[in-house]
C-alpha cells in the first residue's frame, strides 16, 4: 500500500545536513585559495588597464604621460607620493618628472580595501611619450596572505606586468615556462 503523507524523517534530514556540512568543509580551502588568486588577478588587470590608459593618453595628447604607483589616495588636487610598492595608482600629464597636482587624468586603488594583493615594481613611475618609455619596468603582483607564489612552491598564481622600453605592455604568469603564451 502506498502512503501519500510520506516525507523525510528527522534522522534522514540530519544525515543530509551532516553530509552537506562535511562536503562544504572539504571545499572551503579550495574556494578560499580561488578567492585569493582572484584578488591577484583583479589587481594586476587594474594596473594593466591603467598602463594602457596612460599609453593611449600620451599618444592622444602628443605629450608625455606618467603612470605612477603612489602611496597616498589619488585625487585631482593632492600631490602624489610615488612608491614602487604603492597600493594606488595615478595617470597624469608628465610635469618634468616632478610630482604635481596639475595634469591629473585618472587615479584609482590598485589593491582595493579588503584585498590582500601586494605590489612590487622596479620603479614607481612609467612615463609614456607616445612612442617609447625611458626604461623597461616590471611590476609583480602577489598575495602574501594566501601564501607563496607557485614559482616558489606555494599555491598563489602570482602575476607580472612587463613594460618594454618600446612601450609594449604585457601581463604574464612567471610560474609558466618562457615558451608558454601566458608565461613570462
Amino acid at each position: 500500500m502506498l502512503r501519500i503523507d510520506a516525507g523525510f524523517s528527522l534522522i534522514e534530514l540530519l544525515i543530509a545536513m551532516s553530509l552537506f556540512a562535511i562536503l562544504s568543509a572539504l571545499a572551503m580551502p579550495s574556494f578560499l585559495e580561488w578567492i585569493q588568486n582572484q584578488q591577484i588577478r583583479s589587481t594586476a588587470e587594474g594596473i594593466y588597464n591603467s598602463l594602457q590608459r596612460a599609453e593611449s593618453e600620451a599618444a592622444k595628447r602628443n605629450q608625455p604621460v606618467d603612470f605612477s604607483l603612489i602611496s597616498n589616495t589619488p585625487s585631482n588636487g593632492a600631490t602624489p607620493s610615488p612608491s614602487s610598492t604603492g597600493p594606488n595608482w595615478e595617470v597624469a600629464v608628465d610635469q618634468g618628472g616632478v610630482p604635481s597636482t596639475s595634469g591629473f587624468i585618472q587615479g584609482g586603488l590598485a589593491a582595493e580595501s579588503g584585498k590582500n594583493a601586494s605590489i612590487n615594481s622596479t620603479q614607481s613611475t612609467v612615463t609614456f611619450s607616445g612612442t617609447a618609455i625611458s626604461t623597461g619596468v616590471t611590476i609583480n603582483v602577489s598575495n602574501p596572505t594566501g601564501g607563496a607564489c607557485v614559482s616558489a612552491g606555494g599555491p598563489m598564481q602570482c602575476l607580472q606586468i612587463n613594460v618594454t622600453p618600446y612601450g609594449s605592455i604585457r601581463m604574464c604568469n612567471p610560474a609558466l615556462p618562457a615558451g608558454s603564451p601566458q608565461g613570462c
